[in-house]
């Protein structure tokens, strides 16, 4: 009888620690999938396409994989991963450092940005891809990094960019109503 009970207790035991590993893992993709979600229904409430939405995407995913919160070398910070210049200017406007303003924060400056200094990347990587395709998304993708991130390698980042542009144009969006998409800071 002991030793049913002790075949059980560890079977009980393996089987919680399975599901908790589980979870765990769930979670962590759930963050992602959720913040994924919440910036693509940001930019398509904005007027894009989806063609254009996944390739502002791709570029976001490389940047910072759909983190927020994200900084690299305390040279580059947020969604966008902005830096010098335009992370000032960020800061001044919502008076808080990138990688802690919410998304929705993020996405409104990403496309105060576009309506503004970088009117041109706007005209050049999204403006001219109006068709809702996965050719396009992959055009708006390498274009979007040409023009808006500006990589010091220009020849394969553009190429990666527009091929996930393609792969996000593939899948199927869910709706978010995240709390954090309304908040303003």
């Amino acid at each position: 009888m002991k030793k049913i009970s002790r075949v059980i207790i560890a079977f009980a035991l393996l089987l919680a620690l399975s599901v908790s590993l589980f979870h765990t893992r769930a979670s962590a993709i759930t963050t992602t999938e959720r913040n994924r979600n919440e910036i693509y229904s940001q930019l398509v409430a904005r007027g894009l396409t989806k063609a254009q939405a996944c390739g502002i995407l791709a570029n976001i995913e490389y940047e910072s994989s759909y983190n927020p919160n994200a900084w690299y070398k305390n040279i580059s910070y947020g969604l966008c991963q902005w830096q010098g210049d335009r992370l000032k200017v960020f800061q001044d406007t919502y008076k808080t450092e990138a990688q802690r303003a919410s998304i929705y924060n993020q996405i409104s400056y990403l496309f105060t940005e576009l309506s503004g200094k970088e009117k041109n990347a706007y005209k050049k990587s999204i403006v001219p891809y109006t068709k809702n395709t996965a050719d396009e998304a992959y055009n708006v993708g390498y274009m979007f990094c040409l023009k808006f991130e500006r990589p010091l390698d220009q020849k394969t980042n553009p190429v990666n960019r527009g091929n996930k542009a393609k792969q996000l144009f593939a899948m199927n969006f869910t709706a978010t109503t995240s709390s954090s998409s309304a908040k303003k800071t």
